[in-house]
Parts: structure tokens; sequence; C-alpha cells
């Protein structure tokens, strides 16, 4: 937090500490809190727009932004200059005081999940802009062909996917290329160069399920002759792609 009014501060705090937020240092002017980024990594900043001394938030604002640091204003004044200027830098939100506690708390939801979002997209630009493999990066190398605005949404989407570290469900009617959007996931991804393994979900008999999916040793059962490697174990360091996933057994 940047602010310079003790009382403020301090209600905010145990506001957010009630709430499950670790409130790193609190700051009074821009000075301190320049200070407290040399040894702290805040995830966000509340950041108060007129402090104590001759700088204000909004001058902390492009510091903020090279050390990719999500912030959002806090303020009283909310006069048409001041707030055109915040918004010129910006932010993940802006508060006007007295706000209500379930403002900030909503406020800090959305900072996230759009940070979060930005990420994911900058770190997809970063493998779609790769000069290795810049043929199987390129905008049209997913295997679809088509120019429609859906289809330019499930692109974006396949780019942000393929740039997290989450599991990802993919949903359609048979015969629209789930497979095909999973394996442009994978290829896009770092694991880009490990197996890519697809299971039949439908396919499996249901005694069979954990052996398939999970392994065995040799003589765990009977008629388990030999050691078996399962597919998620196959799949390790890359991808597995559970396909028709719902036809499986909800045990």
């Amino acid at each position: 937090m940047v602010e310079d009014q003790f009382i403020e501060a301090n209600n905010l705090r145990i506001m957010l500490e009630v709430a499950g937020y670790r409130v790193c240092s609190i700051a009074r002017s821009v000075d301190i809190a320049l200070d407290i980024l040399d040894t702290e990594e805040p995830d966000l900043v509340l950041l108060d727009i007129f402090l104590k001394g001759d700088k204000t938030g909004i001058d902390l604002a492009p510091v903020l932004k090279q050390r990719n640091i999500p912030f959002i204003y806090l303020s009283a004044n909310s006069d048409k200059k001041t707030f055109a200027m915040a918004k010129q830098t910006a932010p993940y939100g802006f508060l006007v005081k007295p706000f209500r506690e379930k403002d900030v708390l909503a406020m800090l939801d959305i900072a996230a999940d759009l940070h979060s979002e930005h990420l994911l997209l900058a770190r997809a630009a970063v493998v779609q802009k790769s000069p290795v493999e810049t043929k199987r990066n390129a905008p049209d190398s997913f295997g679809m062909a088509g120019k429609s605005a859906g289809l330019r949404e499930t692109t974006r989407l396949i780019q942000i996917a393929a740039a997290a570290e989450s599991p990802v469900l993919i949903l359609g009617e048979s015969g629209t290329g789930k497979e095909l959007v999973a394996r442009a996931i994978h290829d896009h991804s770092a694991r880009g160069k490990k197996p890519l393994v697809i299971v039949d979900c439908a396919a499996l008999s249901q005694t069979l399920i954990e052996s398939e999916l999970f392994g065995h040793e040799k003589g765990t059962f009977t008629g388990a002759v030999d050691k078996r490697t399962g597919k998620f174990e196959q799949a390790d360091n890359g991808t597995i792609f559970l396909d028709e996933v719902g036809e499986m057994p909800l045990e």
C-alpha cells in the first residue's frame, strides 16, 4: 500500500488481512515506496494519488509497470483531470474514497484475473515470436481452415492455453476438432517436443482403466505377466489428451 493517511492505511490493512491477504510494508510517499520495492516484491499495489512529498502516485505508476506489478488507484479526488491522467497509466482499477469493503475485495479479484490473463498473453506472444520453429508458431499453423471470428477466438484461446501450466477442458460436438485443438495446444507449448499421448477413454474397459492409465508392476494381479507403463507415465513432461473423458465411469 502507498497511502499517506495512517488511519486509512491501517483500516485497509486490517480489512485485507481479515480477508486472507498478506500486506507488505506501507509507504507514505513515492520515495519510501521505491525503497520498499528494492526489498519486497508485492503482487499488487494499492496506490493513493496524492501523497507526502512532491511526487504523486501517478509518478510511481511507470515504475510499477516496468516491474510488471499491477496497481489500483485509491483517491478522494476524482476530478476529470486527475482521472484522465491516472487512466493514461493503465491501472487495473480506480476506487474513489470512501469505498466499501466489498468494493475493494471485488476490485482485487478482478485485478488478479486481469493480470493473470495479461501474463498468459505475454507468454503466448513470446512463444509466437520465437525464432525457433517459426513455421510451427505461425498464426496459420494450427491446421484449421477459415477466417471466421469464432475461429480467430479459438486460436487466441489456444495460444493462452499453450502458455499456461493448467489442465484444459475442450468442449465440442463430435467432429468439430477437439483433438486438433489438443494437438495445437501441445505443439505451441513449452512441452511441444515432448510426447503427446492420446487416450480414447470411450474404448477403455472398466476393469482395465486403472492399469491402462497408471500402469502396473509384474505380478500385481492375476494375468499381470509383465510390467506395464501407464499412459500418464508415457506422457511425462509432455501432454496427455483424455479423449471423450466424459465416457469414463465416475468411479
